[in-house]
């Protein structure tokens, strides 16, 4: 009865200590905007800081900051166990606009808790100056035309009708060239096609059993960045995290919601490649079966609607 009473009472202790962690998390957490001043365009950088004494994996929840554009961002832990991230923003409207809250996911040991950070209002103001917003720096031009040149309408015209002429014959022996020289056609092996056979290659090497897990997750997250650059053809492989995902959203087309599978792949590979946490059997299996997952998904045309 007094060992029932006593795991009892640490079980409501270890829930109240976990409590408090969070709420003096979410107490002395801060958000501010660096940039003193934010014009149209403009990188606006955004830091977002956490105290973390347990010493937790924070990672940021929210993909979809409309109106703004994530451009790219960073993470930094500091000597006295805070994680800064910062963020960097672009719009193009002008006005009083709104940064939506941001969800952070924080996982500890035992457990994994959700901090919001409230939104944030900022005002963007814009390039011209406030003569060229009124209309008021616009000339009528139709008065300054120079009586003088009309004069050279005629010679401009036979400039115009001579270089047609040249135009024209060139294009007729290019064409002519074109026609006698036999054209050959490189067939292109789709990207999904070259990404399932080094996904199949990297699997075959056992680089899992042979202790080689980071070297395992650097190539698996290689073929994947390769795969959506020559699926959407773009170079990919020299970009970050950050900036491939901003890249897709600029030249990939399909559903906005999926960037949040893309960025979850990336996170964890990212988390297993460059920290000291070595990864369970499972969680292996599960980002493997995530690329390929994004290959399935991302070579079927249906998917290829603008958001």
């Amino acid at each position: 009865m007094i060992f029932k009473k006593l795991f009892q009472l640490m079980f409501l202790l270890i829930i109240f200590l976990n409590f408090s962690n969070l709420l003096l998390a979410k107490s002395k957490a801060e958000s501010k905007i660096l940039n003193e001043k934010i014009l149209v365009g403009d990188n606006i950088k955004y830091k977002i800081i956490i105290p973390n004494p347990e010493k937790n994996v924070i990672s940021l929840n929210s993909m979809d900051l409309s109106p703004f554009d994530l451009i790219k961002k960073s993470q930094l832990t500091t000597k006295d166990n805070k994680v800064e991230f910062l963020l960097e923003l672009s719009i193009y409207e002008i006005g009083k606009q709104t940064i939506p809250e941001l969800k952070f996911i924080i996982s500890g040991e035992k457990n994994e808790t959700e901090l919001v950070i409230p939104s944030k209002e900022l005002v963007v103001g814009s390039v011209l100056n406030k003569a060229d917003e009124k209309g008021l720096a616009i000339k009528d031009i139709k008065d300054s035309i120079l009586i003088k040149e009309k004069s050279y309408f005629i010679i401009y015209l036979l400039l115009g009708v001579l270089s047609f002429i040249i135009l024209f014959f060139v294009f007729k022996k290019w064409s002519e060239k074109e026609k006698s020289t036999p054209v050959i056609i490189e067939e292109k092996i789709p990207a999904d096609e070259i990404a399932y056979k080094k996904l199949s290659e990297l699997i075959n090497q056992d680089l899992i059993k042979k202790g080689k897990v980071k070297e395992y997750f650097f190539l698996l997250s290689e073929i994947v960045r390769e795969f959506i650059g020559n699926r959407y053809d773009f170079d990919s492989i020299e970009l970050t995290s950050g900036e491939l995902v901003s890249a897709i959203k600029t030249e990939a087309k399909f559903n906005r919601e999926y960037l949040v599978v893309i960025n979850n792949f990336l996170e964890d590979s990212d988390l297993i490649k460059f920290s000291k946490i070595e990864p369970l059997s499972e969680e292996i299996e599960n980002t493997t079966k995530l690329a390929f997952k994004i290959v399935d998904d991302l070579k079927i045309k249906i998917m290829d609607w603008l958001w």
